[in-house]
Protein backbone atom coordinates (compact mmCIF):
# COMPACT_ATOMS: atom_id res chain seq x y z
CA UNK A 1 0.00 0.00 0.00
CA UNK A 2 2.77 2.48 0.84
CA UNK A 3 4.60 1.67 -2.39
CA UNK A 4 1.45 2.42 -4.39
CA UNK A 5 1.01 5.75 -2.60
CA UNK A 6 4.63 6.64 -3.34
CA UNK A 7 4.18 5.73 -7.01
CA UNK A 8 1.07 7.88 -7.29
CA UNK A 9 2.87 10.68 -5.46
CA UNK A 10 5.81 10.58 -7.88
CA UNK A 11 3.39 10.55 -10.83
CA UNK A 12 1.67 13.63 -9.46
CA UNK A 13 5.00 15.40 -8.90
CA UNK A 14 6.08 14.51 -12.45
CA UNK A 15 2.78 15.84 -13.79
CA UNK A 16 3.14 19.10 -11.87
CA UNK A 17 6.72 19.58 -13.06
CA UNK A 18 5.75 18.84 -16.67
CA UNK A 19 3.03 21.50 -16.65
CA UNK A 20 5.26 24.07 -14.97
CA UNK A 21 2.95 24.48 -11.98
CA UNK A 22 5.74 23.68 -9.54
CA UNK A 23 7.25 27.12 -10.21
CA UNK A 24 3.93 28.98 -10.36
CA UNK A 25 4.16 32.54 -9.06
CA UNK A 26 0.87 34.30 -8.31
CA UNK A 27 0.53 37.78 -9.78
CA UNK A 28 -0.72 40.23 -7.17
CA UNK A 29 -2.86 43.28 -7.61
CA UNK A 30 -6.39 44.63 -7.62
CA UNK A 31 -9.13 42.85 -9.56
CA UNK A 32 -11.85 44.81 -11.37
CA UNK A 33 -14.52 44.24 -14.00
CA UNK A 34 -16.84 46.09 -16.36
CA UNK A 35 -20.23 44.58 -17.16
CA UNK A 36 -20.62 47.10 -20.00
CA UNK A 37 -17.48 45.96 -21.84
CA UNK A 38 -17.68 42.32 -20.74
CA UNK A 39 -14.12 42.45 -19.43
CA UNK A 40 -12.16 41.94 -16.25
CA UNK A 41 -8.68 42.93 -15.19
CA UNK A 42 -5.90 42.61 -12.68
CA UNK A 43 -4.00 45.85 -11.95
CA UNK A 44 -0.48 44.73 -11.05
CA UNK A 45 1.32 46.26 -8.06
CA UNK A 46 4.09 47.02 -9.01
CA UNK A 47 4.11 46.75 -12.83
CA UNK A 48 5.64 43.50 -14.10
CA UNK A 49 7.78 42.78 -17.18
CA UNK A 50 6.98 39.60 -19.11
CA UNK A 51 9.20 37.94 -21.72
CA UNK A 52 8.42 36.17 -24.99
CA UNK A 53 7.87 32.47 -24.28
CA UNK A 54 6.62 32.85 -20.70
CA UNK A 55 3.41 31.05 -19.79
CA UNK A 56 0.66 32.80 -17.87
CA UNK A 57 -2.20 30.85 -16.29
CA UNK A 58 -5.45 32.80 -15.91
CA UNK A 59 -8.54 31.58 -14.08
CA UNK A 60 -11.45 33.13 -16.00
CA UNK A 61 -14.78 34.03 -14.42
CA UNK A 62 -17.98 34.97 -16.23
CA UNK A 63 -19.61 33.02 -19.03
CA UNK A 64 -17.34 33.76 -22.01
CA UNK A 65 -16.50 30.77 -24.22
CA UNK A 66 -13.58 32.73 -25.77
CA UNK A 67 -11.51 35.66 -24.54
CA UNK A 68 -8.90 38.08 -25.79
CA UNK A 69 -5.99 38.60 -23.34
CA UNK A 70 -4.23 41.94 -23.06
CA UNK A 71 -1.05 43.02 -21.26
CA UNK A 72 -1.51 46.78 -20.90
CA UNK A 73 1.81 48.63 -20.72
CA UNK A 74 2.44 51.35 -18.15
CA UNK A 75 0.86 54.55 -19.43
CA UNK A 76 -1.29 52.73 -22.01
CA UNK A 77 -5.00 53.47 -22.34
CA UNK A 78 -7.44 50.69 -21.39
CA UNK A 79 -9.64 51.93 -24.25
CA UNK A 80 -7.03 50.99 -26.87
CA UNK A 81 -6.42 47.41 -28.07
CA UNK A 82 -2.67 47.46 -27.28
CA UNK A 83 -0.73 44.58 -25.75
CA UNK A 84 -2.97 41.82 -27.13
CA UNK A 85 -1.21 38.45 -27.05
CA UNK A 86 -2.24 34.95 -28.07
CA UNK A 87 -5.33 35.72 -30.18
CA UNK A 88 -8.75 34.36 -29.21
CA UNK A 89 -8.35 31.91 -26.32
CA UNK A 90 -10.99 29.20 -25.81
CA UNK A 91 -12.08 28.95 -22.17
CA UNK A 92 -12.46 25.30 -21.10
CA UNK A 93 -15.88 24.80 -19.50
CA UNK A 94 -14.59 22.41 -16.83
CA UNK A 95 -11.99 24.47 -14.96
CA UNK A 96 -12.18 27.80 -16.88
CA UNK A 97 -8.38 28.06 -16.81
CA UNK A 98 -6.42 29.30 -19.83
CA UNK A 99 -2.69 29.18 -20.48
CA UNK A 100 -1.20 31.93 -22.62
CA UNK A 101 2.29 31.42 -24.04
CA UNK A 102 3.51 34.92 -24.75
CA UNK A 103 4.39 35.69 -28.35
CA UNK A 104 5.89 39.07 -27.43
CA UNK A 105 7.81 40.81 -24.65
CA UNK A 106 5.56 42.94 -22.43
CA UNK A 107 7.76 45.33 -20.42
CA UNK A 108 6.28 47.34 -17.53
CA UNK A 109 2.83 45.74 -17.71
CA UNK A 110 0.48 47.46 -15.29
CA UNK A 111 -2.67 45.50 -16.12
CA UNK A 112 -3.64 42.06 -17.44
CA UNK A 113 -7.17 41.89 -18.80
CA UNK A 114 -9.52 39.39 -20.40
CA UNK A 115 -12.17 40.54 -22.85
CA UNK A 116 -15.29 38.57 -23.63
CA UNK A 117 -18.48 39.68 -25.33
CA UNK A 118 -19.24 39.37 -29.02
CA UNK A 119 -16.53 41.60 -30.51
CA UNK A 120 -14.00 43.39 -28.23
CA UNK A 121 -12.96 46.77 -29.68
CA UNK A 122 -14.84 45.82 -32.86
CA UNK A 123 -11.70 43.90 -33.93
CA UNK A 124 -12.07 40.40 -32.49
CA UNK A 125 -15.33 38.65 -33.42
CA UNK A 126 -15.82 36.03 -30.70
CA UNK A 127 -19.44 35.14 -31.51
CA UNK A 128 -22.82 36.73 -30.86
CA UNK A 129 -23.54 34.50 -27.86
CA UNK A 130 -20.12 34.88 -26.22
CA UNK A 131 -20.60 36.08 -22.65
CA UNK A 132 -18.59 38.45 -20.44
CA UNK A 133 -15.27 37.55 -18.82
CA UNK A 134 -13.55 38.39 -15.54
CA UNK A 135 -10.20 37.45 -14.01
CA UNK A 136 -10.35 35.41 -10.84
CA UNK A 137 -6.57 34.92 -10.59
CA UNK A 138 -3.40 34.93 -12.68
CA UNK A 139 0.05 33.45 -12.24
CA UNK A 140 3.31 32.88 -14.04
CA UNK A 141 3.85 29.18 -14.67
CA UNK A 142 7.22 29.23 -16.45
CA UNK A 143 8.37 28.69 -20.03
Amino acid sequence: MKLRTLTLGLGLITSILATGLACAKPLKGDIGASAKSGSGWLVLHPPVSFKHGERIMIKVGGTADKVIVRFLPKGGSPDDPVGIDGGAQPVPPTDRTIYVTLQYDHPDTEQISVHGGSNPWGLYPLGENNGPATILSAQRVGH
